[in-house]
């Protein structure tokens, strides 16, 4: 990523006045939500089911769809004035709110267009639960080079089986660190996003992780990479302060250099040596992309 990172603050103002269809610019923070609230105050506007319809039927009104930023269902809150639209949750929903309250016909059938929110710090909330605590494994593939982490039992049990083909073989390094959760939880982490490279456009063979929703947005508005899923959780570091005290360890990323090659690869360490080392053969040190729980050395 590091001959793109220049690129990534215009690219990102600019998309937002790009088209309504699409990726936004950022990626969703949170992705355990993914609604817009919409409240009415007159129930005889054509226009409230002009909306349902597209929604429903998006080629019954594709405009109107796109103009809504393409909703993947929409609801009718019996009793009340209220339509819920919901969304893929890695569609920042800040932005989708705006861009409708932005659009004069939009805006205007409705008193208030808000994004869905959490309130974790409302007394009455049950206990927060603790997530589930996720181990990060680090593979390496010998003859190609390049080396690849997950979060996911199955996956992990799957190459260390042989599915993903020979020559994979574990590090040694592994992590651990906490799922992102369904609701409030405690500690609560940030989503960690994971891509591959667009097959016939992107890098051949290789996934990339980021914990920032800005560069997961301009990521998702190339063609160079495809987005998957969240990964796993982790913590942002903090500026001029770094990890903060619910995830104490630091995980660096480094950058092979081999776009000209369409070979991109990326590693991801929190050891000091292991930094150095790559360094040393010529990978891009990218610093610091997000904090886990601790390590777990041996896997």
């Amino acid at each position: 990523m590091g001959r793109y990172r220049l690129a990534l603050a215009a690219c990102a103002a600019a998309l937002t006045l790009a088209a309504h269809a699409g990726p936004t610019a950022i990626c969703n923070p949170d992705p355990r939500l993914n609604a817009v609230i919409l409240d009415f105050p007159d129930v005889t506007n054509p226009l409230l089911l002009d909306i349902i319809r597209a929604v429903q039927v998006p080629a019954s009104n594709r405009p109107l769809y796109d103009r809504l930023r393409q909703p993947t269902s929409i609801k009718e809150l019996a009793g009340s004035r209220t339509l819920i639209l919901y969304y893929d949750p890695i569609q920042d929903l800040d932005e989708i709110a705006q861009s409708m309250r932005n659009d004069v016909q939009i805006s205007s059938a409705f008193t208030r267009i808000l994004r869905d929110q959490f309130a974790c710090d409302d007394p009455m909330m049950a206990p927060r639960p603790t997530p589930e605590l996720l181990k990060i494994v680090e593979f390496h593939h010998t003859a190609q080079d390049i080396y690849f982490i997950s979060a996911l039992p199955a996956e992990i049990e799957w190459i260390d089986g042989g599915g993903a083909g020979g020559g994979w073989r574990r590090t040694g390094q592994a992590w651990f660190t906490y799922a992102t959760t369904p609701g409030c939880a405690d500690p609560e982490y940030n989503p960690v996003y994971r891509f591959f490279g667009t097959p016939g456009l992107g890098p051949a063979n290789t996934h990339f992780y980021t914990a920032r929703p800005d560069e997961c947005g301009w990521l998702r508005n190339t063609q160079g990479w495809s987005y998957l899923t969240v990964a796993f959780g982790a913590k942002r570091p903090l500026v001029d302060i770094g990890c903060p005290a619910d995830a104490p360890v630091a995980v660096r990323r480094l950058y092979n250099n081999r776009a000209a090659q369409n070979r991109s690869n990326h590693r991801y360490t929190s050891s000091d040596a292991i930094y150095a080392e790559m360094l040393a053969k010529g990978w891009l040190g990218e610093g610091v992309q997000f904090c886990v729980k601790n390590t777990a050395l041996g896997f």
